[in-house]
């Protein structure tokens, strides 16, 4: 399938677009999710509103690796998202656009970009700071606690001074 998606003709057959991508053909998430490997599945359903607005819902499912920020870890990350796009043809027209939509502008030519679409569904679906679930905390407090009584049980620089200071 071609990256290139003319939105006007797909909206007037009211097209439904299924199929994978290979996370190698989405820099974007890759660069989040390097070890993943698992391929991105995607829908794009295209429709044009009785106001002429050609819409596009976009769903995404994908499994990713990212890093735990509690514990610094990699994890699995199962994410499913979806969304409504208005495609747009101008800045002016996408400062219009209904608050439940997101504007998606189409390129000089009249096109949109499949792989754009997808990668934006995927990334403005993660979470700023991935985390296990609570347990991950737990683990994280028992070895701080262990780093503090390794630090406390550790001779510090000054206590031959303080000794020498009590002879005094």
């Amino acid at each position: 399938m071609s990256d290139c998606l003319d939105p006007s003709r797909l909206a007037s057959q009211q097209a439904v677009l299924e199929g994978q991508l290979a996370l190698s053909m989405l820099p974007r998430v890759q660069a989040v999710s390097p070890e993943a490997t698992d391929p991105v599945s995607y829908s794009l359903r295209f429709w044009r509103a009785p106001d002429g607005c050609i819409q596009v819902k976009v769903r995404v499912a994908a499994r990713l690796v990212l890093r735990c920020e509690r514990c610094l870890s990699m994890m699995d990350w199962p994410l499913e998202s979806e969304s409504t796009l208005a495609v747009v043809f101008s800045d002016e027209q996408a400062k219009h656009v209904a608050e439940d939509l997101e504007p998606m502008q189409v390129d000089n030519e009249g096109r949109l970009s499949l792989v754009a679409m997808v990668e934006d569904e995927i990334l403005m679906a993660l979470p700023l700071a991935p985390v296990h679930s609570a347990a991950c905390g737990q683990v994280v407090w028992e070895h701080h606690e262990e780093m503090v009584a390794t630090e406390t049980a550790k001779e510090h620089p000054f206590a031959v001074l303080a000794a020498l200071k009590k002879l005094n």
